[in-house]
C-alpha cells in the first residue's frame, strides 16, 4: 500500500471522489438537508491523504455507518482498478463488499469478475459471476446484460470459445441496438476461433442461428475453395438465409476478401535451402506447397524457387528473388537467414519459415513456424479450462527437450501459472524413479518417515503419497520414455494428474504390445492435418515430415491472404497445421489441436474436457 501524505483537501476534489460512490451523500447536501454544519469538515488537516484510493480508503476506514462503509470500499476497489492494482482490488472487493447485502454488491461481484479475469483466474472469476447471477437484482434485464458481458468477456480470456459463442448468441437477442454491433463481431470471432472439433461439437445444439454462424464459418474454412467460390458461395448462403444476423450484416473477413481484388498474388517466390542439411525440411514443404498449388482450380500464381544454400549471403539470395518482382517471398527457413533479413530493408513482403528469440516488427515481414510455443500456449489454455494451473515440467536430458522445458516455463510464467519444480532426469530406471520421487515430493515424505523412525526408536509402517498440490506435469520426450514414466506416477498414487506434452511426444506410433494404461492420461498438442483420415496408407512419410509439408501447404494460403491478416486484426485462418492469428510484431500463431491415446489410438482430447461455464450458466 502507498504511504499517505498529509495534504489539505479542498472541497472540489472532495466531491469529484464521491462522485461514483452511487447512494452516498457529500457533507454539503447533508449540512443543507439538515441546516447545520456537516460533522466532518470540508477542510481536514493533517489527516487525510491525496492519493484517490488512499483517500478512499481513509474515507471507508472513517465511514460513519456501514452502508456508506461499503461503498468506499467499492469505490476504492475501482480506483485500484483504474491504476491497474488487481490484487489489491480483489482483496477488497472480497472481503470488504460483495460478502454484505449492499446496493453496491451486485456491481461488486462484476468488478471482481473483472479484477479475477486480468489476474488470469478465469475460474474465480466465473464464480463471483456465479454468486451474482443468485442475487434478486441479478434478473432485471439490464443486469441480466451486464453478467452476460463480463461472463463472455472472462471466457474469452480463458479462451473458451464454444462457451463464448453461446454466451454472445444470448447476449444478441437481448442487448440494446447500440451494442448489437459489437457483440455480433466478438460472436464471430469466437466462431473463427473454433476448432474443427469443437465446431463438430455445437452442430448438435438445435439452435437455428447458431448453426448459421457455424455454417459461415465452415466457409471459411473450406480450404479447397479459392477466395472467390468463397464469396460465391457465401453469396449463396445468404440467399437462403435472408433473415439471419450474418446475412444481413456480412462478416467483415468477407467484406474484405471481396475488396482484395488484385491484391491476390499472381507470382511467388520461395526461399529454401534444397542442397544442405535442411534439403530435407525443404523438400517436404516445397511438397506440400506444391500439392496445394496444383489441387487450386482457376488462376495460379507463377513460382521461382530460389536455392539459398547456393548463395554465400541470403540477401544475394533475396535479390535473386525479388527480380522479377513478386506479389509475395515465401522463405527463408534457416534461423541465421531470417535474423539477417530482419535487419535487411524488404521491398516486397516475406513470410519467413522460422522466428527469432525476439521477433522483430518490420515492414513487409512475416513469421510463420511450427514454433513450440504455440503448442505450449494452448496446451496451457485447455489446463485452465479444466480448472489447472499449477504445474511441474520433467523432461530427459536430450538438448531439445531441455529446451521445451524452458519454454514451457517462459511461456508459463507469463500466463502467470506457477511451476512448482523444473526436473530433467537420467534414462535408467534409478534416475526415472528418483526424478517421479522428487517432483511428486515422495523423498521428502520419506525423509520424514525415516526422522519420525529414528526419534521412536523403531521403523514404522507408512505408504508415501504424492503431493496434493500437483495439477498437471509438463513432460518433454518421445512416446517410450512416456510410457515408462506414466507407471511411475501411477505407482505412487498420483494417477489423477494427468502429463501434457507437445507433438514430440507423437514421433512414432506406440508400440503394439504396450499397456494401454501406459500411454493413457497423457494429452498433446497436434496439427489437424494429422488427425485427418486419409487415402493414402501406404505412405512411410515421419510425423515431421508430414507437419512440414502440412507448413508448406499452408505457406501458400497466407500467401494469398495476408492482406486480410493485416486489414482485420482478428482474422482467423483454419489451416492444416491449426488456426492461425497474426500478432502485431508480424508473428503467425497457431492453435493445434489437444489429442490423447485411447486405446492405443489417437483420439481428439477436447471432448474430454467440460466446457467451462456452461455449469453455471
Amino acid at each position: 500500500m502507498r504511504s499517505l501524505h498529509s495534504r489539505i483537501i479542498a472541497l472540489s476534489t472532495f466531491t469529484l471522489l464521491l462522485v461514483g460512490c452511487g447512494s452516498i451523500e457529500t457533507n454539503e447536501d447533508t449540512a443543507s438537508a439538515a441546516g447545520s454544519q456537516p460533522e466532518i469538515p470540508l477542510i481536514v488537516e493533517e489527516t487525510a491523504p491525496t492519493d484517490p484510493v488512499e483517500f478512499a480508503l481513509w474515507r471507508a476506514q472513517n465511514a460513519e455507518s456501514i452502508e456508506q462503509s461499503i461503498l468506499l470500499y467499492f469505490h476504492a476497489a475501482k480506483e485500484m482498478m483504474a491504476v491497474e492494482e488487481w490484487e489489491s482490488a480483489a482483496s477488497i472487493l472480497n472481503e470488504k463488499v460483495t460478502p454484505f447485502s449492499s446496493s453496491v454488491q451486485f456491481q461488486g461481484y462484476l468488478l471482481l469478475a473483472q479484477a479475477n479475469a486480468e489476474l488470469q483466474k478465469p475460474l474465480d472469476a466465473l464464480s463471483a459471476l456465479s454468486r451474482a447471477k443468485r442475487l434478486p437484482i441479478a434478473q432485471t434485464p439490464a443486469s441480466e446484460n451486464q453478467l452476460g458481458l463480463q461472463r463472455a468477456l472472462v471466457l474469452e480470456a480463458l479462451e473458451n470459445w464454444p462457451a463464448t459463442l453461446k454466451e454472445r448468441l444470448k447476449l444478441s437477442l437481448t442487448l440494446p441496438p447500440d451494442q448489437r454491433a459489437d457483440n455480433q463481431s466478438k460472436l464471430w470471432l469466437a466462431a473463427q476461433n473454433l476448432t474443427n472439433v469443437e465446431l463438430d461439437y455445437l452442430r448438435n445444439d438445435n439452435n437455428i442461428i447458431l448453426r448459421g454462424w457455424l455454417d459461415v464459418s465452415s466457409l471459411l474454412r473450406d480450404q479447397s475453395l479459392t477466395l472467390e467460390q468463397q464469396l460465391n458461395a457465401f453469396s449463396q448462403w445468404r440467399t437462403s438465409h435472408p433473415s439471419h444476423p450474418a446475412s444481413i450484416n456480412p462478416p467483415i473477413d468477407f467484406q474484405l476478401i471481396a475488396s482484395l481484388g488484385d491484391l491476390i498474388p499472381t507470382s511467388i517466390a520461395l526461399m529454401l535451402p534444397m542442397s544442405n542439411e535442411l534439403k530435407p525440411a525443404s523438400d517436404a514443404i516445397l511438397e506440400g506447397f506444391l500439392k496445394t498449388y496444383y489441387a487450386t482450380t482457376g488462376l495460379r500464381p507463377k513460382i521461382k524457387v530460389i536455392d539459398t544454400d547456393q548463395y554465400e549471403h541470403v540477401e544475394q539470395a533475396y535479390l535473386d528473388a525479388t527480380s522479377d518482382t513478386p506479389d509475395v517471398v515465401i522463405g527463408p527457413l534457416r534461423k541465421s537467414n531470417v535474423a539477417r533479413l530482419a535487419n535487411t530493408y524488404l521491398s516486397i513482403p516475406t513470410i519467413a519459415l522460422n522466428r527469432l528469440e525476439n521477433n522483430q516488427s518490420r515492414d513487409n515481414l512475416f513469421y510463420f513456424s511450427l514454433n513450440v510455443a504455440d503448442d505450449i500456449s494452448e496446451l496451457i489454455n485447455v489446463a485452465k479450462q479444466a480448472g489447472a494451473e499449477k504445474a511441474a515440467i520433467l523432461t530427459t536430458q536430450a538438448t531439445w527437450a531441455l529446451r521445451q522445458g524452458d519454454e514451457f516455463n517462459a511461456v508459463a510464467e507469463e500466463a502467470a501459472v506457477p511451476v512448482a519444480m523444473n526436473l530433467s532426469y537420467e534414462d535408467t530406471p534409478r534416475g526415472r524413479q528418483n526424478a517421479i520421487k522428487k517432483i511428486l515430493l515422495v523423498d521428502e515424505s520419506e525423509k520424514r518417515q525415516k526422522m519420525v523412525s529414528k526419534w521412536i526408536g523403531e521403523p514404522i509402517e507408512s505408504i508415501s503419497r504424492a503431493r496434493e498440490d500437483l495439477d498437471y506435469i509438463f513432460f518433454v520426450g518421445k512416446i517410450t520414455d512416456a510410457k515408462q514414466i506414466r507407471p511411475l506416477v501411477d505407482f505412487y498414487f498420483a494417477d489423477h494428474i494427468p502429463l501434457l506434452s507437445t507433438n514430440s511426444l507423437n514421433d512414432t506410433p506406440p508400440y503394439k504390445l504396450a499397456k494401454k494404461e501406459d500411454i493413457e492420461r497423457i494429452l498433446f498438442t497436434e496439427i489437424p492435418e494429422l488427425l485427418v483420415e486419409t487415402n493414402d496408407t501406404g505412405s512411410t512419410d515421419s510425423n515431421l515430415i508430414l507437419r512440414l509439408k502440412a507448413m508448406g501447404s499452408d505457406a501458400l494460403l497466407l500467401a494469398n491472404r495476408y492482406p486480410v491478416f493485416e486489414q482485420l486484426a482478428n482474422a482467423r485462418l483454419s489451416a492444416k497445421t491449426g488456426i492461425i492469428t497474426l500478432d502485431e510484431q508480424g508473428v503467425f500463431h497457431r492453435r493445434p489441436n489437444i489429442v490423447t491415446y485411447r486405446k492405443g489410438k489417437i483420439v481428439d482430447a477436447q471432448t474430454a474436457f467440460k466446457f467451462q461455464g456452461e455449469e453455471t450458466q
